[in-house]
């Protein structure tokens, strides 16, 4: 059986193939890609201590080097530039795994 795109990834403690609530909260994204949603999931590590959003800037070198801003009470002071659509976000797992 051929694994998936995410059972490709691996963090700190291994495959995301053994991780459910990380790849729910991946997939969380794809079915609704919002910016507390891009927020949640950015920081995932995917690959050699590399994230989602280095892979995002890997596929998309326009992507922005800059995240959400947030003030000591955790306001949000400046959103994400843009955030990336399922289907960028998926073709920037692809490329970064394989």
């Amino acid at each position: 059986m051929k694994k998936s795109i995410l059972d490709q990834c691996e963090n700190l403690f291994g495959s995301l193939q053994n991780r459910p609530d990380i790849k729910k909260r991946i997939y969380n994204y794809f079915k609704n890609p919002t910016y507390d949603n891009w927020d949640n999931i950015h920081c995932i590590i995917i690959k050699n201590f590399q994230t989602i959003w280095n892979a995002m800037i890997a596929y998309d070198p326009s992507f922005p080097k800059q995240g959400r801003t947030t003030d000591e009470k955790g306001n949000v002071i400046k959103e994400w530039e843009r955030i990336p659509t399922p289907f960028e976000l998926m073709k920037a797992i692809q490329q970064f795994v394989r």
